[in-house]
């Protein structure tokens, strides 16, 4: 048994599928459930999909009032897109039983892309993380530059990828079947731990704690300080769009964070504790939910810029109303009140 469960751990197969195996089909990856990952894929695909369609739509009618937060959440729709392309591509590897059709160039190439999208995606919502807090906690300095945020995020991701192109190959295996994997199988242990934490910590962990440095440093000044500069002297409609921005952005946030640490916390159970009966559908679900957070983004920032914003214009409607009804009542009923428009000025009659 001890035999068997390492070399189930002899290998290791991508950023969303990082411990890999070679079962009794003689396929490297993973003994998961195969139809539950399939199942999955699929689902998180196609409400992907569909979301992020609708904020690109979204932006696109509202291109002429761009603001800092739209610019922001064009490029996380953006990678997020390219997340939904990296789960379309294993959708299509796990129902041709991840064999590899094309070069050995290619699938290292694929193995950097995919990196590339799942860690600029992740450096995009630090991005945003770090631009609320240096508008909150720094109101009065000058705004980051949105552009030159975006582009350490992307430039940060493609640095932290590059190794993908030394880990994976293309590779045979006893069958003789080619497949994209990595070379772990044939070397010691721990080189699968420290690619695993590496992948960890560039792709979560340091993540994790910046985004947590600043969300808590926006809640203690808010909670403490009873509101930052960012909310005085601005009129109520403004107050309320930047509350809204700021608690869009604290809900992406929150569904970063839940929806990559089930699966990094598995990744490293499964690396540094042996666990043998581990159950292997919630792995292949599991396997899948770092790149769920790009199917959560769109519907998130949908809520809150188009439900939020209907039903701010309905209640501001409904108080327009009431106001002018109020404005229209009679004081009293011998009283009454005709205006009339003669020349551009107003005669007012009284009943006697």
């Amino acid at each position: 048994m001890e035999a068997h469960y390492t070399t189930t751990m002899n290998d290791i197969d991508s950023p969303t599928e990082l411990i890999n195996t070679t079962d009794g089909h003689d396929k490297p990856g993973p003994a998961y459930d195969s139809k539950s990952r399939i199942a999955a894929l699929s689902i998180v695909f196609a409400i992907g999909l569909v979301g992020n369609l609708l904020v690109y739509v979204w932006l696109y009618q509202h291109r002429k009032e761009r603001n800092r937060i739209q610019v922001y959440m064009t490029s996380l729709t953006t990678t997020d897109v390219l997340v939904l392309f990296v789960i379309l591509i294993e959708l299509i590897q796990e129902l041709e039983g991840r064999v590899w059709h094309s070069s050995d160039a290619a699938c290292r190439l694929f193995r950097l892309y995919e990196s590339l999208a799942l860690m600029a995606s992740s450096n995009m919502v630090v991005g945003i993380a770090i631009d609320r807090y240096h508008s909150v906690i720094r109101a009065l300095k000058k705004p980051l530059p949105e552009l030159w945020v975006i582009g350490i995020a992307w430039l940060a991701a493609l640095l932290c990828s590059l190794p993908q192109l030394a880990v994976f190959r293309k590779d045979h295996i006893t069958s003789g079947t080619p497949f994209c994997m990595t070379g772990f199988q044939k070397l010691p242990k721990w080189h699968i731990k420290l690619y695993v934490t590496y992948v960890s910590l560039v792709a979560f962990l340091i993540p994790f704690f910046i985004i947590c440095y600043t969300y808590l440093r926006i809640l203690l000044r808010l909670w403490l300080g009873g509101g930052s500069s960012l909310f005085k002297n601005k009129s109520k409609w403004q107050r309320t769009s930047r509350w809204r921005t700021l608690k869009m952005t604290m809900v992406i946030i929150t569904a970063y964070v839940l929806c990559n640490v089930p699966f990094f916390s598995m990744q490293l159970i499964r690396v540094y504790v042996n666990m043998e009966n581990f159950n292997m559908v919630i792995y292949g679900i599991f396997a899948i939910f770092a790149s769920c957070n790009s199917a959560t983004n769109p519907y998130v920032f949908l809520f809150f810029n188009v439900c939020k914003s209907k039903k701010g214009y309905e209640k501001a409607g409904s108080t327009q109303q009431t106001s002018l009804e109020a404005s229209n009542v009679s004081t009293g009923p011998r009283i009454y009140r005709e205006t009339r428009l003669s020349n551009g000025n107003e005669k007012v009659q009284q009943s006697p």
